[in-house]
């Protein structure tokens, strides 16, 4: 093919997962929602389909949600796919020990999963503290 010998053909390169933006805002002394934001990054010159993005949240060393997002959504070439999240961490979600959590005012967290997009499949972890604010 002439095209082939004029210049090189790059290969696909996998899509990555960033953490776009991870936030806490504390309700009450048993009550707090973790606001989620990841991206799905495209480093390729054409658009790409996501199979699915499998997540699970821990705060605290408990899961708090384990999430499935992103089926048949397309992120165009070159361009990031963001999927948002509202997490409440409570008694139904974290347990009885959520009061002393929360009045720590650190929240230890660590988001893993898995993204399917194409033929490629990638692992990602994510870990940090989130620092809750003390209302005046």
């Amino acid at each position: 093919v002439p095209v082939a010998r004029s210049r090189e053909v790059r290969e696909p390169r996998s899509p990555r997962v960033k953490l776009s933006e991870i936030k806490a805002a504390r309700y009450a002394d048993n009550e707090s929602e973790v606001t989620l934001r990841l991206g799905v990054q495209n480093p390729n010159p054409y658009e790409i389909s996501i199979a699915s993005l499998k997540y699970t949240v821990n705060i605290g060393g408990k899961p708090v949600s384990d999430t499935t997002v992103g089926q048949g959504e397309r992120v165009s070439a070159g361009g990031t796919g963001v999927f948002d999240a509202q997490i409440m961490v409570n008694e139904t979600t974290h347990g009885k020990d959520v009061v002393k959590l929360i009045k720590s005012l650190n929240l230890p967290y660590t988001v893993n999963g898995k993204l399917v997009a194409g033929k490629s499949d990638s692992d990602f972890e994510f870990k940090g503290d989130l620092k809750l604010n003390v209302s005046k």
